[in-house]
């Protein structure tokens, strides 16, 4: 089921230092679709901001699944944090009948949404690409909200983002420790990868601010 009428098309150009730039044209065939092919311009210009993996494939693909179901299935993973990190780093498992059968939340959560059933079924890394791509927006919404929420700290952070791997800077800063807690996976990318994490989050919120 498609969301609304719109063809979506990708030149590739290879300049002169070797850099392979991607251009993509939507064209929408109805004049009242023009809100919603706003939307989705806006939400490949986030992903492109925050480097995030897209295709044309990928953008025409997710007509199968709504952006509704996309989150219950993004909401589902935030609630079972073990099942999450297993479909994250191996999508296959949804198709191993015995890893299935071992979570019963999952079994529940497949037999209530027969559709994100199929397709994650279908075509696993696909699907998981697309809520990966849910995931790390959401990241960025929250720790840019937390960020906002603590200026000192951000001022900081933003100043030296290597400290986010410092153990005694964090023990001092109660407020960043539970947050971190409370984020394991964002705080493992947080601690792996400081400085691009920062940058992500920075074109996050100058972009959210338009």
């Amino acid at each position: 089921m498609s969301i609304f009428n719109y063809g979506c098309y990708r030149c590739f150009f290879h300049t002169g230092n070797g850099t392979v730039v991607a251009i993509t044209t939507i064209r929408v065939d109805k004049e009242e679709d023009n809100m919603k092919a706003i939307n989705l311009l806006r939400s490949l210009a986030l992903s492109l901001v925050l480097g995030l993996s897209i295709s044309v494939s990928g953008v025409s693909a997710q007509d199968d699944l709504t952006r509704g179901e996309l989150r219950n299935l993004h909401q589902f993973l935030e609630d079972h944090p073990r099942i999450a990190r297993d479909l994250r780093n191996n999508p296959s498992f949804i198709n191993d009948r015995g890893w299935v059968d071992r979570h019963d939340e999952l079994q529940n959560f497949l037999r209530d949404n027969p559709r994100i059933r199929r397709e994650l079924r279908e075509d696993p890394r696909r699907v998981m690409t697309w809520e990966r791509n849910i995931n790390a927006r959401a990241d960025m919404r929250k720790f840019d909200r937390f960020l906002d929420a603590h200026p000192r700290l951000a001022d900081r952070l933003r100043a030296n983002p290597e400290l986010l791997r410092d153990r005694k800077f964090i023990d001092n800063h109660d407020e960043l420790q539970a947050f971190l807690r409370d984020n394991p996976d964002m705080r493992r990318e947080l601690q792996a990868q400081p400085r691009a994490f920062m940058d992500r989050v920075g074109r996050y919120d100058r972009y959210s601010r338009r």
